[in-house]
């Protein structure tokens, strides 16, 4: 991965220096609407969140015509308080910068069988030259992704991915691209913060470092600029060698243990090894499945409960998805709902069947209730309207 000095654009950066304290890092998709897309307007849009992200250092305090852009195309990221938030472009493929990031890190073979070209991410997220990737490129770039960090979580012969139902939760964290987009790209931050220099002013166009920092404190309220500082920019260059296995080996393992800077998964990998359940395994035969059904029926076995606490701190969104839309759209319809509408619609909210339904409120049939669901969905789809 490689990352581009901001000396090109701009004198200094603006650097929060508090902004870790104020929530984790937070990756949102930004996926342009066909319309935009290829356009001027659309091109616009990338340049703005590319900025966005090269000022990340810079929390709350973004350029204001970057802000504008950003704030027209995601309603709503104005009132966020965390500072931390990295946008990521989708193409109308569904491929991103992140998708090509993890590619990079596959081995020469997984490539091979899976037909993927290693290319050299940015860390800006620019999706410049990524319009031509297939939208076969995110699906195959997941996958083979998965299998690879499950070769890392249960690294054992006799524990085969297809030994595990999907719905494990070993092969869940193990095929969660996203989740694993976030801790490495948090890793790709700390070592562009602490593997860099600032560049060392070589224009005498530039204006004084002293300058600026009078400027910039006089321009926001007092009580705030001790969390804020100035710097030159940092300079550009490789985060991580993408062509060297042992580099790709260690960002991986660091994604898993934390780097210092997030929480292992070790503790939950273990757990997850340790504490299984019928469910976590396929219908196929193994060792393993042997091993667990032996132990579990066994005389002496004992009920052995074990609780570990951790953090969400990889969380992902799309910007497409309007968050908290849907929990506030069902509290008002509940809200103009009688009672006995309420419990009914709570009941076929939670999956139940007409029978079920009528089962329960002591009913020999289905039809009158029948008839109270047709009621419900015809006042429903007059408040929808």
């Amino acid at each position: 991965m490689r990352a581009i000095s901001n000396a090109f654009m701009q004198q200094v950066e603006v650097v929060q220096k508090n902004r870790w304290d104020q929530g984790p890092l937070e990756i949102a998709f930004v996926e342009p609407s066909p319309r935009i897309s290829g356009t001027e307007q659309g091109f616009k849009l990338q340049v703005a969140l590319h900025t966005w992200n090269q000022n990340y250092a810079a929390g709350q305090i973004r350029p204001g015509d970057v802000f504008e852009a950003v704030t027209a195309r995601v309603p709503g990221i104005e009132h966020r308080t965390n500072p931390n938030i990295i946008l990521a472009p989708v193409t109308d493929a569904g491929v991103s910068e992140l998708h090509v990031m993890l590619a990079s890190l596959l081995p020469d073979a997984v490539l091979r069988e899976s037909g993927l070209t290693r290319l050299r991410a940015n860390m800006g997220l620019m999706l410049t030259g990524r319009y031509d990737l297939p939208s076969t490129f995110p699906v195959k770039v997941e996958q083979a992704f998965a299998d690879v960090i499950w070769s890392k979580l249960a690294p054992q012969k006799r524990t085969k991915p297809e030994f595990f139902s999907r719905s494990s939760p070993l092969r869940l964290l193990a095929g969660d691209a996203r989740f694993w987009m976030n801790r490495i790209y948090r890793i790709a931050l700390d070592r562009r913060e602490n593997g860099f220099v600032p560049v060392v002013q070589s224009n005498e166009r530039w204006d004084s470092i002293d300058d600026l920092r009078k400027q910039f404190q006089e321009s926001i309220p007092a009580e705030e600029y001790a969390c804020f500082d100035l710097r030159r920019p940092l300079m550009g260059g490789t985060i991580w060698d993408e062509n060297d296995h042992s580099e790709r080996d260690t960002v991986l393992e660091e994604a898993i243990q934390g780097a210092g800077i997030m929480e292992s998964l070790t503790p939950v990998i273990e757990l997850l090894q340790r504490q299984r359940a019928h469910e976590d395994f396929s219908s196929r035969v193994s060792w393993i499945k042997e091993d667990f059904e032996r132990s579990f029926y066994s005389k002496r076995a004992k009920l052995k409960v074990e609780l570990i606490e951790t953090l969400d701190d990889a969380p992902v969104w799309s910007t497409d998805e309007c968050e908290g839309y849907g929990e506030v759209l069902f509290r008002d319809l509940m809200a103009a709902l009688d009672v006995r509408k309420r419990q009914l619609f709570l009941a076929l909210r939670m999956g139940k069947t007409v029978t079920e339904i009528a089962a329960s409120e002591g009913l020999a049939g289905h039809a009158a209730l029948s008839r109270r669901v047709q009621a419900l969905k015809a006042k429903l789809a007059q408040l929808l309207q």
